[in-house]
Order: C-alpha cells, then sequence, then structure tokens
C-alpha cells in the first residue's frame, strides 16, 4: 500500500483561508481548521522552514481529510478504503 501523506504546507493567508487552484479550472477559498495545519501555513506564507510531514493522522485531521478527498493518484481509489 502507497503510505498516504501530505508533506509541504500551503501559505495561509486570507484569515486562515487558502487559495485552491483544480485542474479541471475551478478554484476554492478555503478555510483551514487545525492549529498544526494554521501554524505550518503561516510560517509557509513567511518564507519560513515548515516542518510539516503528515501521515493518516489519528485522531482524526479535518485539513487532511479535506485535502484527501479531492486528491487522485495511481492507483485511486484503491488505496482510499
Amino acid at each position: 500500500m502507497i503510505p498516504r501523506t501530505w508533506a509541504d504546507a500551503m501559505a495561509v493567508f486570507h484569515n486562515v483561508r487558502s487559495s485552491l487552484g483544480f485542474a479541471d479550472g475551478h478554484s476554492e477559498l478555503h478555510k483551514w481548521l487545525e492549529l498544526s495545519t494554521i501554524k505550518a501555513g503561516r510560517a509557509a506564507a513567511l518564507g519560513q522552514d515548515t516542518p510539516f510531514y503528515w501521515q493518516k493522522p489519528v485522531p482524526i485531521d479535518r485539513d487532511y481529510n479535506y485535502m484527501e478527498q479531492g486528491y487522485a493518484y495511481e492507483g485511486y481509489p484503491k488505496y482510499m478504503k
């Protein structure tokens, strides 16, 4: 099984929100909910190093789950169970 991870924080601007662009051409302004995401994203916005590397989190991480829903990769949906 391919490990499910998120390695790079996105910059957080717009009152703990980030602009996301999708391959189908639509975009979205997403509000982050978890303090760990917000801290890493603010550091990224300032150009600071962000020691941000998640594996599938336990307990539930709402931001990770949001990003995972829209991420397709080789083998999808085989490994999304």
